[in-house]
């Protein structure tokens, strides 16, 4: 138990860097939106990109371990919820994105599918 633990922590800290990267990253793209050449020249002259390799790889790892531990139908849906609330909240926080109680209550909702799918 404590090292799924420690591998979904992990995982979820990777996750929520490479999304605070990729966003200021995205930021930085000019308007109008410029040629795809011009982005991909953007991208590969900008470290923030390397190292958003070096977390999605990471990330990857993290999950494959997991996957070692605990079965497809769990580590899935656990992942990919825990990454809707973990952008919901970096949104609201690092971005000034909307807040609302529905959002809030999706986010909870989330958390309850993740318990009943975990449940054996």
């Amino acid at each position: 138990m404590t090292e799924r633990v420690l591998l979904v922590g992990a995982y979820m800290l990777c996750f929520c860097q490479l999304n605070l990267i990729a966003k200021r990253l995205a930021q930085q793209i000019p308007s109008p939106i410029p040629t795809s050449g011009e982005i991909f020249r953007l991208l590969v002259t900008s470290p923030k990109f390397y190292l958003m390799g070096i977390l999605y790889l990471s990330c990857a790892v993290l999950y494959m371990g997991s996957l070692r531990l605990m079965p497809l139908s769990t580590a899935g849906p656990l992942y990919l919820s825990l990454g809707a609330i973990a952008t919901f909240f970096l949104g609201v926080f690092f971005f000034d994105e909307s807040f609302s109680y529905i959002r809030l209550l999706g986010a909870g909702l989330c958390i309850l599918g993740i318990a009943f799918l975990s449940a054996e």
